[in-house]
């Protein structure tokens, strides 16, 4: 299934994307896996194939400025924020908003900053994304794996609903 952006112009996307919708995903208890597994979230690459890499490139810029606001005014500058937003739209284009939203809003609440204490403004926003991300393929692949076992144990149930004990398979011969 692919997200659904024909109903939505540009500016009702980036309306409706904005740095607060990941705040409420903070506040609903999302966690990365679930978002990243939703096929309804549509990727950065979905983004720009329908509205255009210039759409792309000002969502970032609004969620980069949003963490700009955090980090003290200007502490990223505007040459750095467009070369961020051209480096996440590069690495990362096959993520979807939901998680990036999700990573922005962890982010401003400091989740990171211990592990990228020592690296330079943007590329404390690149290597936490990174290490976000790192954390969001962990949380795919457990999920995925609680999703086998749970479909191996519906067989399992299935199989001994329709099983017969070994008189009643002689009695039927």
């Amino acid at each position: 299934m692919r997200a659904r952006l024909q109903s939505w112009t540009p500016s009702e996307f980036l309306r409706l994307h904005n740095p607060e919708a990941g705040l409420q995903l903070i506040k609903c208890n999302a966690y990365s896996g679930m978002l990243a597994l939703d096929a309804r979230i549509p990727t950065l690459a979905h983004i720009a194939e329908v509205y255009g890499e210039g759409t792309v490139m000002t969502w970032l810029k609004c969620q980069l400025d949003s963490v700009d606001v955090i980090l003290g005014a200007n502490a990223l500058g505007e040459h750095a924020r467009h070369d961020a937003c051209r480096l996440i739209f590069a690495k990362y284009k096959d993520i979807n908003v939901g998680n990036l939203l999700h990573f922005f809003a962890k982010y401003k609440l400091g989740e990171y900053m211990e592990q990228v204490a020592y690296v330079g403004c943007v590329e404390k926003i690149l290597l936490a994304l990174r290490l976000y991300i790192l954390n969001r393929n962990d949380d795919v692949a457990r999920i995925e794996r609680n999703r086998g076992v749970e479909r191996a144990w519906a067989e399992r149930q299935q199989w001994e609903r329709k099983a017969i004990s070994y008189d009643e398979y002689i009695k039927g011969k």
